[in-house]
């Protein structure tokens, strides 16, 4: 994601509940379970709850602001991206 092209930040999920669907490199949806082994998730529908919480942990995990999905400078400035945390900070698109 690049807010300095317009994209959102905060990814947001329709009003419905998302069918998993198929892709073209994993046609069958597999993904893997607790103990490792892969297992189809085709055809399953994914919980609203469930998906804003993994996107909490997602933007966790990055040091990015949980509740907005923006770019934090701090983690910008420890990745050495110092220019770009005050580009997006002087345009309000960074915390």
């Amino acid at each position: 994601m690049d807010v300095r092209v317009g994209m959102e930040t905060r990814c947001q999920m329709p009003g419905y509940s998302m069918p998993v669907k198929t892709s073209f490199l994993n046609e069958d949806c597999l993904v893997p379970d607790r103990n490792g082994l892969p297992v189809s998730r085709k055809g399953e529908v994914l919980d609203r709850d469930c998906f804003e919480r993994m996107k909490d942990k997602y933007y966790e995990l990055r040091g990015w602001d949980v509740g907005t999905g923006m770019q934090m400078s701090e983690k910008l400035n420890e990745l050495g991206l110092s220019d770009i945390a005050t580009e997006l900070c002087s345009k309000g698109l960074a915390k």
